[in-house]
């Protein structure tokens, strides 16, 4: 045989072999007594494990034994090790938290209670084992079950790396009591920190109460009550009964919590202020004012309800109890539109005024280009600054947009009585329609508004930056408007200008940019494009089919 053929089968012969080793779940370069003394030599992770005989918190605690011998064919095999993390759902590691090996029937096999920063290991798995549970040691919160991920043959211990997300642990109780010290029973009771999950899927709940939204609570006849599954940390509460309020500053897991009406706690600044019509400068008595803090972080701003209050004869109200931060106040009472503002609180007292503008009613009606009624547009409100305007849908929540029914009609309410635009939008880059309407003065029964082209879609979207003479991005202050044409039917008509700190464009504003960017819909054949920009001269373009859109734009002054 050719010295080649024999070279080639031996390295065949060694792949074979290795596999063959691998898969049996020996070393080949390892003899039999230096394989079961590695085996031997298991280093716990955790201080201590726990060998529980009924799925029940009565434990004997042990030393983990060691993992069974592979030598006897009839002994079990045991799985290699598992280790991971207990965290709070979007918090940090839990410690003395019981996770607990079970088997189909629940039954616990093994457990081991994490440690200081949540970490937990098995030094070996049974066959029978079928899933994890968690259950927080010191307080007797839900027991949840947890699928058991299972490490592939041949890696190293603790190579799983699990993560075990629960709910907040925390929980707070108290009592509502009156400025007499009498109990409040019916009184709500809310934190500026709420949980709300972060939709893992439904807990998977063995016992205990199922883990849920937390938003507030109600006292009960004795004025007691208690909030579950509270985010460690500080706690702003508020406890509220009719128009009577009181606030008190705490930690999770602080029992006999003590809240009085009329005493506010949390803070030491207050807002007030007077709410008036802005047509007639009467007071608006009775209105409900919302205060919600916000937060701002990288990835945008949330906002969190905090305190509310009812305005008085002379319309005027007053929040207690606040912290330093930013929060935003507003209000929207029968016959009126919203109005809210944002303020920034660092001292004692804050005077906020709300002038609200009367509310309209609109009914709209969208045709198409040849006059049939139009179908999934929507119409959107924007005042004079080009800000969108609020108004309430079919199910009464306020949104960006309403939709028009199957015969093309819509009915706007709580519309502010002042100049407005109505867009009817029937997607990103098609020309919307487009009304000014005015509702100082007077509201008219019904108005229709044309949507300007029959096209519905397009074949592609030209997207194009816009420079300067000296090829830097342009300096544009005003709405810059790019259309597409073909022949004389217009085709595209999508606005852009700033806001807050990007450049916004899209009939819904559904695209930015750090840069000024435009955009507009094309067909398949050619089209010609207009870019209006202020302060710069017409630019046109002239697309052939198929042709790839220009990045960047000229604008000259």
């Amino acid at each position: 045989m050719h010295p080649r053929h024999l070279l080639l089968l031996l390295v065949v012969v060694l792949i074979a072999l290795a596999v063959w080793s691998s898969l049996k779940g020996d070393d080949p370069t390892t003899g039999p007594l230096e394989r079961k003394a590695s085996q031997e030599q298991v280093v716990p992770r955790v201080t201590e494990s726990i060998v529980v005989s009924a799925p029940t918190l009565a434990v004997e605690r042990k030393a983990a034994p060691a993992p069974a011998s592979t030598s006897s064919p009839s002994s079990a095999v045991a799985s290699p090790a598992l280790s991971g993390l207990v965290k709070e759902e979007g918090g940090e590691g839990l410690p003395d938290i019981l996770v607990e090996l079970v088997d189909a029937t629940n039954t616990t096999l093994l457990a081991v209670t994490t440690g200081a920063q949540g970490e937990f290991a098995f030094e070996q798995v049974a066959p029978e084992a079928n899933a994890l549970v968690t259950r927080p040691a010191p307080h007797g919160l839900p027991r949840i079950r947890h699928a058991l991920p299972r490490a592939r043959p041949g890696s190293r211990p603790g190579g799983a790396g699990i993560v075990l997300w629960r709910p907040p642990c925390g929980v707070i109780t108290g009592r509502v009591i009156d400025e007499a010290g009498a109990p409040v029973a019916g009184a709500i009771i809310s934190t500026d920190r709420p949980y709300v999950t972060m939709g893992t899927g439904n807990w998977d709940v063995l016992e205990g109460e199922k883990p849920r939204m937390l938003f507030e609570a109600k006292a009960d006849a004795e004025g007691h009550f208690a909030l579950t599954f509270a985010p460690r940390g500080p706690h702003l509460l508020r406890g509220k009964h009719g128009d009577r309020s009181g606030s008190v500053k705490v930690d999770a897991n602080e029992a006999g919590v003590v809240i009085r009406l009329g005493a506010h706690l949390g803070g030491a600044i207050a807002v007030t202020g007077q709410l008036t019509d802005r047509v007639t400068g009467a007071p608006i008595v009775g209105a409900r004012v919302w205060v919600q803090r916000v937060r701002r972080s990288d990835h945008g701003s949330s906002t969190i309800g905090v305190a509310d209050a009812t305005t008085d004869l002379q319309g005027r109200y007053e929040v207690q109890g606040l912290e330093a931060g930013t929060y935003e106040i507003g209000s929207m009472p029968e016959g009126y539109s919203k109005a809210e503002t944002e303020v920034e609180c660092d001292a004692r007292q804050h005077v906020v005024d709300l002038a609200l503008l009367p509310a309209r009613r609109v009914r709209v009606r969208v045709l198409t280009a040849d006059g049939q009624p139009a179908k999934g547009v929507h119409v959107h409100v924007r005042d004079v600054a080009g800000k969108t305007v609020e108004v309430p849908g079919s199910m009464g929540m306020l949104g960006n947009g309403v939709r028009v029914d199957a015969k093309g009609i819509v009915e706007l309410r709580r519309l502010p009585a002042a100049p407005l635009t109505l867009l009817a939008v029937q997607g990103e880059f098609v020309a919307a329609g487009r009304l000014e309407l005015d509702l100082r003065s007077e509201t008219p029964p019904e108005v229709t508004i044309a949507m300007p082209s029959l096209v519905t879609s397009f074949a592609r979207q030209h997207f194009f930056n816009l420079l300067d003479a000296d090829g830097k991005p342009a300096t544009i202050e005003g709405i810059v408007v790019a259309s597409s044409f073909d022949g004389g039917q217009l085709l595209s008509r999508v606005e852009g200008s700033w806001l807050a700190g990007k450049f916004c464009f899209g009939n819904d504003r559904q695209f930015d940019f750090s840069t000024p960017t435009i955009a507009v819909g094309a067909i398949a054949g050619a089209c010609r494009v207009e870019i209006a920009a202020p302060g710069y001269q017409l630019v046109t373009l002239t697309l052939e089919p198929g042709e790839r859109s220009p990045t960047t734009v000229t604008l000259r002054r």
